[in-house]
């Protein structure tokens, strides 16, 4: 996932199908909520 986040400008995270957030890579990173409850980053 780091790797990832390093190469890419956006972000689309999807569960059970359905996109629950979409965002560039810098909003990703800053959002705390997001990267525990979504990624257990």
């Amino acid at each position: 996932m780091h790797f990832c986040l390093g190469l890419a400008s956006h972000a689309t995270v999807i569960d059970k199908s359905q996109i629950v957030y979409t965002s560039g890579i810098e909003e990703l990173k800053a959002s705390e909520n997001i990267r525990q409850r979504r990624l257990a980053l």
